[in-house]
C-alpha cells in the first residue's frame, strides 16, 4: 500500500470519499464491539445505507445493541432468520414472515 492509500490510516471520512469512488467497502474480520464501532461511523460519514450480515440471530441482536449504544440517531433494522430449514415440509411462521416484511 502507499502512503497515499486511505487504507493506511484511520481517518475515516478520507476512508469514506475513498469508498464512494468505488461504489462499495467491506470491513472484514473486525472484532466484535469494533466492528459496530467502526461501521457507525462509515455510515455517518458516508451518508448511505450500510448493510452488516451477522452469522447468526444472537450476534445481529449484539450488533445492533452496539450499534445503538455508539449511534442513537441512526436506524437499525434487524432481519430475523428464518425458523424453519430450507425444503423443510412446514414453511415459516406468518408472524416471522411479518417481521421479515417489515424490516
Amino acid at each position: 500500500m502507499s502512503a497515499a492509500d486511505p487504507l493506511t490510516q484511520l481517518d475515516l471520512k478520507v476512508l469514506a470519499q475513498w469508498a464512494k469512488a468505488d461504489g462499495a467497502l467491506e470491513l472484514n474480520a473486525a472484532p466484535e464491539g469494533f466492528d459496530a464501532l467502526v461501521s457507525v461511523d462509515l455510515a455517518k460519514a458516508r451518508g448511505g445505507v450500510s448493510l452488516f450480515v451477522a452469522r447468526d440471530a444472537h450476534r445481529a441482536q449484539a450488533f445492533a445493541e452496539a450499534a445503538n449504544f455508539f449511534a442513537p440517531e441512526l436506524s437499525v433494522l434487524v432481519v430475523p432468520g428464518w425458523d424453519c430449514l430450507p425444503y423443510d415440509r412446514i414453511g415459516p411462521s406468518a408472524g416471522l414472515a411479518a417481521q421479515r416484511m417489515a424490516a
